[in-house]
């Protein structure tokens, strides 16, 4: 999985969460694999195996990093049962700790001038300079057959 900074690290620069955690702080004790309805976030909050605790780790430092104006809504969005919210939050996090990565500088939400609308990213690199908008598709079930979310 893609490495950022440490959250120690984040906190040296100032840009740290504060927030909290993605995660609940709690013992896991059940290893049984995701049931059925059970959404993404729900099952990773509580399975208690080695390879979703690394996930759950990395996601962390993922969110550590994410700048503190911005983290309060990624962790409700990433803590929404509806897969839509939970997926499109996950792939912001993973973008800003690719593009912070790749040495860019990451602004969640920018403002554009001529629109109200908010792209996800704007990166800038010296004088390079875009916007990134991520998106995530999503089947849903409606009476046995999937369909595409809106």
């Amino acid at each position: 999985m893609l490495g950022v900074r440490s959250p120690a690290m984040a906190h040296e620069s100032g840009q740290q969460s504060e927030v909290g955690t993605l995660f609940d702080d709690m013992v896991r004790v059940d290893d049984t694999p995701a049931r059925h309805a059970e959404g993404s976030y729900a099952f990773m909050n509580r399975v208690n195996q080695p390879f979703w605790r690394r996930v759950r780790e990395q996601l962390e430092i993922y969110f550590q990093n994410y700048p503190k104006d911005d983290a309060l809504d990624v962790a409700n969005r990433f803590k929404d049962d509806d897969p839509q919210q939970h997926y499109a939050a996950w792939w912001e996090l993973y973008l800003f700790a690719l593009y912070s990565r790749l040495g860019y500088s990451v602004t969640p939400h920018p403002d554009v001038e001529g629109t109200t609308k908010k792209p996800d990213f704007m990166l800038t690199r010296g004088d390079q300079e875009f916007y990134v908008e991520g998106a995530v598709g999503v089947l849903r079930h409606r009476r046995g057959r999937p369909q595409r979310s809106p």
